[in-house]
């Protein structure tokens, strides 16, 4: 019998835990690789005492007053676009008239 079929045939709180445990050590596993090989890598000085600086905080806030600047540049080009587009435009002014019988 091969180990997929025993696991069918667990209960189904078994099963749930069973699950949970395999994805917590698969989690464990992915994060102790991840560490692993990112201490590995070795930061100039300068870089390094720049990095450990800067808060998280910080960086969330300058990337999202980038991102708010870059987005009223985006819209402020694309108002002069329409603003200075040679398309021409007529206006209609609607008339109306009332007769009246007498």
């Amino acid at each position: 019998m091969s180990i997929l079929t025993k696991i069918r045939q667990w209960p189904d709180n078994r099963k749930r835990v069973f699950s949970l445990v395999s994805a917590l050590v698969l989690t464990l596993v992915i994060l102790i690789l991840w560490l692993s090989t990112g201490s590995s890598q070795v930061l100039p000085q300068a870089e390094e005492s720049k990095l450990s600086s800067i808060s998280p905080m910080q960086v969330i806030k300058d990337e999202f007053t980038k991102a708010v600047s870059d987005f009223k540049e985006n819209t402020n080009q694309d108002i002069e676009e329409v603003s200075s587009s040679t398309t021409p435009v007529e206006i209609i002014v609607a008339t109306t008239s009332t007769t009246t019988n007498q």
